[in-house]
Formats: structure tokens, sequence, C-alpha cells
């Protein structure tokens, strides 16, 4: 569980000895933020003009960049306070129902953009994980907020707090982004009023292993603008003060900032936001194909004879990918109007696709050059907007959804269904996360969302669950009562 003092890892560790660390603190609500003398952290005061018809701070010309674009973003930059509640059960009706017991609070945080002038706001979906409340600081005022939607596969979550006219920041275009460009770092840790870095953009198109979810998209800005634990969810933008990318992680053996910071793209993360504000989900692009890096080792193993671009080594049944003919081994190198070099280049790329979009895929098979034109399609493989089939258990005290055809065909199971939303109850107190697929109760296949809350009730004396951990890993829960 994430609930401890102090720093916080959550993924593996990866290359150069190194710790990928989620930027966010995780501290005991009696413990106050300070300065290093005792005192309280005092505002900082920019001179940044509001312009209600734009919905932008605007200001009068200067000739120091950074104070402009300072000045420009952080009064888009809030704070988040997480609360998580947990209770220690008396005895076993109390755990099984969640009756009673001693609660505790626990509270994390992080920072958030606002996007839009009515109360939207952009963050990761790891400050927000889990959370039974929700609190947004911004200047002198405290909003509950509601979440919108996640979307694990890029980290991302959208939040709604009841305000008008807030300082909404200006999108930037990622892909015009520069290596060797000047960014800032704005980020709102311990509610500072904002702090702010610079540094360049280092490199783009960084994959780390870190989202989760079925379809993961990964292809990091990499900035030496230096970012600390608290900053997850604040903004990475240009000397022009628009928003280019969403601060998420750092490379670092002991969590605190060494020099190697990422942030999710803002083409990506605009796209997110607006589906999750119009779906409550992302409307992902499915071309049906499971790509890697190329690597030494794959170009020997499949013979390649080109080393640019993304390989083919799954083609899934009944998907667009195979109507056209693609096959293990071949080598995507454009989609549409975009080159694909790398990896992250072809998840960059069909991330900002929607379902019933026309792609042209260019591909290479031995030396031979291909251009195929076909329709992209939704995950559970139509055309058309996806909309999830949800049930709300009261008694388990969570959401469960329906598996879309293609994850099913990714996971290599015929029925389950996933834990949408976790709100307490047993399925919280056994560790389980949301996003676990629930595949079978006592061998009882689950088909329908219902049918969890249902077979529950049946069942006396013990339960053995077949589940699928969002991870990915195959997993059985056993316990008695």
């Amino acid at each position: 569980m994430k609930k401890t003092i102090g720093n916080i890892a959550l993924a593996l560790v990866a290359g150069m000895g190194g710790s990928f660390i989620y930027n966010h603190y995780l501290f005991s609500p009696s413990l106050p933020s300070v300065e290093s003398d005792g005192t309280t952290p005092q505002a900082v005061v920019y001179q940044a003009r509001y312009d209600s018809n734009t919905q932008a701070a605007t200001l009068p010309l200067k000739d120091d960049a950074f104070v402009q674009a300072s000045a420009l973003t952080t009064p888009s930059v809030v704070y988040i306070k997480t609360y998580y509640e947990g209770r220690q059960a008396v005895d076993y009706w109390d755990w099984f129902f969640g009756y009673g017991g001693q609660s505790n609070i626990e509270l994390s945080s992080g920072s958030g953009i606002i996007v839009s002038p009515d109360g939207y706001i952009l963050t990761n979906n790891h400050v927000i994980d889990d959370a039974q409340r929700i609190e947004v600081i911004h200047g002198k005022n405290s909003y509950t907020a509601r979440l919108v939607g996640t979307d694990a596969s890029t980290d991302l979550a959208v939040l709604k707090i009841e305000a008008q006219n807030l300082p909404a920041i200006r999108w930037g275009r990622s892909s015009e982004v520069q290596i060797g460009e000047w960014v800032l770092a704005v980020g709102n840790p311990f509610n500072l009023t904002s702090t702010v870095t610079a540094g360049i953009v280092s490199a783009k198109g960084r994959r780390l292993h870190l989202n989760k979810g079925q379809f993961p998209i990964e292809s990091f800005i990499q900035t030496d603008a230096p970012i600390n634990p608290g900053n997850s969810g604040g903004a990475l933008v240009n000397l022009r003060g628009e928003l280019i990318g969403v601060n998420t992680a750092i490379l670092s053996k002991h969590g605190s900032y060494v020099g190697y910071g990422f942030a999710v793209p803002s083409d990506i993360a605009k796209r997110v936001y607006e589906d999750l504000r119009r779906y409550g989900i992302v409307q992902k692009a499915v071309l049906g194909i499971e790509a890697e890096e190329i690597t030494p080792e794959l170009v020997k193993k499949l013979n390649l004879k080109h080393t640019e671009g993304a390989v083919v080594i799954d083609v899934w049944k009944g998907t667009p990918a195979e109507s056209i003919g693609l096959e293990v081994g071949d080598i995507v190198t454009q989609l549409n109007n975009t080159p694909i070099r790398s990896l992250a280049d072809y998840e960059e790329a069909i991330s900002l696709l929607s379902p019933g979009d026309e792609v042209k895929v260019y591909f290479r098979r031995g030396n031979q050059s291909y251009q195929k034109s076909v329709q992209v399609v939704n995950i559970d493989g139509k055309p058309t907007v996806y909309k999830p089939y949800v049930y709300e258990s009261k008694t388990l005290k969570a959401v469960f959804e329906a598996i879309p055809a293609l994850e099913r065909k990714r996971y290599g199971i015929p029925n389950g269904v996933k834990i949408k939303e976790l709100k307490g109850g047993l399925f919280y107190r056994l560790g389980l996360k949301e996003g676990t697929i629930i595949v079978r109760i006592n061998n009882i296949e689950i088909e329908k969302p219902e049918e969890v809350e249902k077979v529950i009730e049946r069942i006396a004396g013990g339960i053995i669950m077949d589940i699928i951990t969002p991870e990915g890993v195959p997993y059985r829960v056993q316990f008695r009562y």
C-alpha cells in the first residue's frame, strides 16, 4: 500500500541504478508545512494581469522571458490534497461489511493545472489514485473536487471544482518542442504558492515502463529543469507560457531530483483531457498490433533490414491490422504524415487518433515498402465511440465494468469484469486495486458487472477469486469466514 510517510517509489528500479519516482509526498495531516526557520511559507506575488475575455493572464512585454513565463503560468497551478480512510476491523462482520472499526485518515499531496476557466483541472492519476476525498487549494480558496475521470495508461486525471473565471493555462504544442529549448517546471508542492525551476528539454519520446493499463502510452519529454517530490501534476511550460507537458516522474536513487525529469507531452494530455471531460473515459484508437522498440536482439532474431521504426511482434485477430495484412516482423515507419522512428513515436501517434479515423499505415517487410489505409477501432473492436457497461454495488462499495472485446483478447480470457472504482468495502480491505480483473469466483465464470455482487451474496464459508492484477499478472485470492 502507498500510505507511508515520506517519499514513495511507485515503479520498478530502472537503468543507471536509479528508481523512477512519482513526484508527490505522503505525510501526516498533523504535520503542518513550514519553512526551515519554522515560519509558514509566504505567498509569492506575481504582477500578472488577468483578462476575463481571453481567460488567460497577460503581461506587458519584458526583457526577462523567465519572469514573464513564470507570471503567466504560476496562477494556473494548484495544490492538491487527497484523503484516504482505512478501517481496522473489530470482528469479521465489521471487516466483511465495513461496519465499525477504527478510522485512520491519511494524506497525500501533489500539484494540478487549471485548464478551463470553469474549474477543470489536469493532474497525474497517481496523485489522486485511491483517494476518497480530493481537495484543491488555489490561492486563499479551498474546494472539494469531483473526479471527472482517470487514464492509467497515460497517468493522467481530470478534476472539477465549482468555480468560475479561473486563470486557465494556455495550451502549447509538444510536437513543436525542440531538444535544447528552454522550459520551466511549475509546481505547487505543500501549498507553497507555486515553485518555478528552469532547464532545457534533454530528450523526447522517452519510455520508462511506468504507466499501467492494458494499452499504456509513453512518450515522455525529458528535462533537466529540477522537479522534486510534490510537483507531480504540475506544468512544464515554454518561455511563451504555454503548457507543453504535465510533470510526472523523476529518475532518482533517493527520491530527490538528480537531473532527470519526465513530463507527459501536452498533445497527449490535451486529447486525454478532452475525452475525459466529454465521455468520462479516453476513446482509445486501436490498430491491432503489439509493437516493440527495435533492438540489436530483435534485428538478429527477426533478421530485420531496417532499424528505424516500430517492429510488429504480434497481430491481434479480427483487428484492422490483420485486415491490411500486417505481419510479425513488419516495421511501421509512418502513420499518416507522422514519421515513426521509435516505439514512443508510434504510441504517441496512435494516441492522437480516435475510433473511426482513417489512417495510412506505412510499413516495411524485408526490402519492400507498403502503404495501406484502414479505419482504426475502439477497444471493443468497433469504429465508434465506446460506451462502457458499468454497475455500482452498494453492498460491496465498488463499481464494476465489463471488459471490452480487444482487452479480453489481449489477456486471453473469454470473460471477466474490471474493478473500476473502490469506495471502501470488501475488495478494498482485501488489498485489491482499481483496474483488477475478476475472472471467476469459486469457479463461477463472471460475465457481467452485476454478477460479482450476486455470486458473493450466495456464498458461505469461503471465497476463491481468480483475478488479473492491473499489471497483467494472474493471481488467486482466497479467504475464509
